[in-house]
């Protein structure tokens, strides 16, 4: 059979208005389609479902009072709740305004420092970030397994003092000038370091 017997029984085969065109223009519309399924389904599933979360806070086997729990939903560090504490350490987690939080495992910190310059800790040092704090939390659709006793251990650390002004004898200041030694000195009746010369009349 001859070359052109060949190709006319391959186009024989071919139907008829079939166009290259036309197919990739199916395909695309079959992956359009299902991008548009995909986005669907995450748009219907939304965000994670939140649920009420309390518990209370414990140093040392006292309570915590001062300060708040801090929590961040793991794998998303946008997803953030906040706990004040009360008298008896106690504290319900609050996010965008409601008193729920995303269902999940979440990172928690306890911030708690003392009033004063500068300010002092009244927990341990690794508890106050999300970085170093090895607490966690759990958030479930069950309202009986969303309340914790966060028990903190540990030494608390003493805030460095307040250098003052060089020379201003205040704290970390360093010593006190001659002049005022001089001056104290006199008022105590104590002679100064100066050399007293007579008058010659």
């Amino acid at each position: 059979m001859s070359d052109d017997g060949q190709v006319a029984e391959i186009a024989g085969d071919v139907p008829a208005g079939f166009s290259p065109g036309r197919v990739v223009t199916l395909l695309l519309l079959v992956v359009g389609l299902g991008g548009i399924g995909y986005l669907g389904v995450e748009s219907v599933s939304g965000p994670p479902a939140k649920y009420p979360f309390r518990g209370q806070v414990l140093f040392n086997g006292q309570p915590v009072t001062t300060g708040a729990v801090m929590t961040q939903l793991k794998g998303n560090p946008l997803d953030i709740a906040i706990g004040p504490l009360d008298a008896e350490g106690r504290f319900e987690l609050t996010s965008d305004g409601i008193k729920q939080v995303s269902k999940g495992t979440h990172l928690v910190s306890v911030s708690s420092m003392a009033p004063g310059m500068p300010p002092r800790p009244l927990v341990p040092d690794k508890y106050l970030t999300h970085r170093t704090s090895p607490l966690r939390i759990t958030v479930t659709s069950d309202p009986a397994a969303n309340e914790v006793v966060l028990e903190l251990e540990g030494e608390l650390t003493a805030p460095a003092p307040l250098a003052g002004p060089p020379g201003g004898g205040g704290p970390g200041g360093g010593e006190s000038p001659p002049a005022a030694d001089d001056a104290a000195g006199a008022a105590a009746g104590e002679p100064s370091g100066e050399e007293v010369v007579p008058a010659v009349e």
